[in-house]
């Protein structure tokens, strides 16, 4: 997993009110993105879900991407030896930085620190291999954003 600046994961979320033009995403950034855990009294299907399992949350569709990066923190198969990974996580939160520019911006604003990450990762790039760098968004891909990691 990339460490990258925090300036293109947690700085992004850091104002979760301002996510989503229409509603907050601050309820659901708890539990490491899972949201908030659902209650018995919720509803009878959550208390059939609950008392069964006992682990079922209220999880936004765009939390893919925290989710992700807070699983991948704890795999144990991480390794800070690039020459011994067979792939590399870019922990870039595009689908929050999109979501946050939607409407009312220029594609320059928009695209902007999609574009700065693309130049730091070929700044800082360890090696020049042809390995893969998986990048994952949950919100649809800015056309030709994958061009731009190339």
């Amino acid at each position: 997993m990339h460490n990258i600046p925090s300036t293109f994961n947690d700085d992004i979320i850091e104002d979760c009110r301002a996510l989503i033009k229409w509603f907050t995403m601050c309820p659901f950034m708890v539990n490491s993105g899972l949201g908030p855990q659902v209650s018995e009294t919720d509803n009878k299907t959550a208390h059939v879900l609950t008392s069964k399992t006992g682990s079922w949350y209220a999880t936004n569709q765009f939390l893919l991407e925290v989710i992700f990066r807070e699983r991948m923190k704890h795999y144990e198969c991480l390794t800070n030896d690039s020459s011994l990974a067979s792939a590399f996580y870019v922990p870039y939160y595009a689908g929050f930085d999109v979501s946050r520019h939607l409407w009312g911006y220029n594609t320059t604003v928009r695209d902007e620190l999609g574009i700065k990450l693309a130049k730091w990762l070929r700044e800082t790039r360890v090696e020049e291999d042809e390995r893969s760098r998986p990048l994952l968004c949950s919100r649809t891909d800015r056309l030709g954003l994958q061009e731009r990691f190339r």
